[in-house]
């Protein structure tokens, strides 16, 4: 019996193509035990575009400076924003998406992000990306990485993940075939497959051309959880 596992870091606010991902996998390991560097641009965990002004623009959070080490695990990170950085956030949000036709139906996710009590960035995360499937109809299974007692690092990490969960196919991303060592997976009897996610096109309200690659709230304002939940349909 096959069992493809996907494996991916909490991102904030994530983008469709991950729900696309997660959706095309038996399940999804959360992957919140590694380090990480917190100031990195790259570092998704905590920052996302969407569309401000009709243009894309960067949103992120603001996380408690630990200073005596530059990487920590995904799990010890926490938010630290005063009431008037949430309140900037929120009211940005807010306004440039007020007449979006979905917006009454969404909004609550921004605001219930920061207003329950836990700062943890990866408990936040993920409760977003769970809400965020139950109301679009995806199922996959959930797992935290750091409740496998993984092992190793880098390739042999996430074999050992995907050895753990019985996983016969790995789905990643596209972006990990430039770093990715495929035969290490097959050697483990697991096959790896490239998820193959082609960017759907939709209205836009507040943009005159097609922008992509922003938080699924984009699509989620214009089209609605229903609307937004067809891109998942199996």
């Amino acid at each position: 019996m096959h069992k493809t596992v996907t494996i991916h870091q909490p991102d904030f606010m994530p983008w469709i193509g991950l729900f696309n991902k997660i959706n095309n996998a038996d399940e999804f390991i959360i992957l919140d035990h590694v380090t990480n560097n917190p100031k990195s641009p790259e570092f998704w965990c905590r920052r996302v575009k969407m569309l401000i002004g009709g243009r894309e623009h960067w949103m992120s959070v603001t996380l408690k400076k630990d200073k005596l080490n530059t990487f920590v695990p995904i799990n010890t990170m926490e938010l630290e924003m005063d009431e008037k950085a949430i309140k900037k956030f929120i009211q940005s949000v807010a306004l440039n998406y007020k007449r979006a036709p979905f917006f009454n139906e969404v909004f609550y996710l921004v605001e219930h992000y920061f207003s329950f009590n836990d700062n943890n960035l990866s408990r936040k995360n993920t409760w977003f990306i769970k809400e965020v499937m139950n109301k679009i109809g995806i199922n996959t299974a959930c797992i935290f990485s750091s409740e496998l007692n993984p092992k190793f690092s880098s390739n042999e990490m996430l074999i050992d993940l995907l050895k753990k969960r019985n996983a016969t196919v790995y789905l990643c991303g596209n972006g990990a075939a430039s770093y990715q060592k495929d035969e290490l997976y097959v050697n483990e009897g697991i096959s790896v497959k490239y998820n193959q996610f082609i960017h759907p096109e939709y209205s836009q309200f507040n943009s005159s051309s097609f922008i992509k690659g922003l938080s699924i709230l984009d699509s989620l304002m214009n089209l609605g959880f229903k609307g937004t939940a067809r891109f998942y349909s199996n």
